[in-house]
């Protein structure tokens, strides 16, 4: 009965991320612009703070720390560690693609208007990724490692991660392997700092809001790619080889880091 009682609640709780995930675009179509993709990632992320909210807290009887969702002592570490890591992640991935040839970037010099949108923008992306930090760490994400292993339960978790993407469209097989191994390697460093959230958003914050808004961003920066697409991603650097690389390595360096005991263990409450 037990077991019946959790799987219904990990479908109810999946079927809830693909809605949350889906549903804004669905209602809104045609509507495009800033303030639009402002609007639905604040949709999402106070959708994905209710959803966690009521399996948590409602259906489990546990309050949000359990979840991961404290800050403490050690919360803004792991942010800054985060940022870091996620920063280096993406810079690794510019830099290497300049430097092979795959890439070529012009200053456009922006105009100041432009160069003040950055941090709404930055600010926006950043809504976006709390509402799948939300819904993919925190709450399934401890539960999952209380049925099966840690390891088995990132990998699993991770696998969710790359179909999800997969139903938006637009991806190539390297990026959704490129998808799946950034699923697992944030996965793995949810369990690295503890059961906190803080680590692995900060990580995923800082590559994608680098990634779109400042490394290769058309607003600031005249690109042009060049060479095959399976260097340089055709246009999507999460879709080049590099970028899996640099991705893989980081879950591998991950999956060492709790390997050697890192893991905080006595912050999950």
């Amino acid at each position: 009965m037990r077991y019946a009682r959790e799987l219904l609640l990990f479908a109810a709780y999946s079927a809830s991320i693909v809605g949350i995930l889906l549903i804004p675009g669905l209602l809104l179509p045609s509507a495009k612009g800033v303030f639009f993709w402002g609007e639905t990632n604040a949709i999402k992320a106070a959708a994905a703070l209710l959803l966690v909210w009521l399996f948590n807290n409602r259906f489990c009887g546990k309050d949000l720390r359990y979840a991961g969702l404290r800050w403490d002592r050690a919360s803004g570490a792991d942010l800054a560690v985060g940022l870091a890591f996620g920063a280096a992640m993406i810079g690794s991935v510019f830099g290497m693609l300049l430097l092979v040839g795959g890439l070529r970037v012009t200053w456009r010099h922006p105009s100041a208007e432009m160069l003040w949108l950055v941090p709404v923008l930055i600010g926006i992306q950043g809504l976006q990724v709390c509402a799948e930090e939300l819904l993919f760490r925190t709450f399934i994400l401890r539960r999952l490692s209380e049925w099966m292993p840690v390891w088995s339960a990132s990998l699993l978790w991770g696998g969710f991660f790359g179909f999800l993407h997969l139903l938006g469209g637009g991806n190539t097989a390297a990026s959704i392997v490129g998808i799946v191994a950034a699923g697992i390697m944030l996965n793995l460093a949810y369990f690295v700092a503890g059961g906190s959230v803080w680590l692995p958003f900060g990580i995923h914050l800082a590559w994608n809001a680098l990634q779109m808004h400042v490394f290769f961003s058309r607003r600031l920066f005249e690109v042009d790619y060049s060479g095959p697409a399976w260097l340089n991603g055709g246009g999507d650097p999460e879709a080049s080889l590099i970028s899996v690389a640099v991705v893989s390595i980081a879950a591998l360096a991950m999956a060492w880091r709790l390997r050697a005991g890192y893991s905080a263990r006595a912050r999950v409450s």
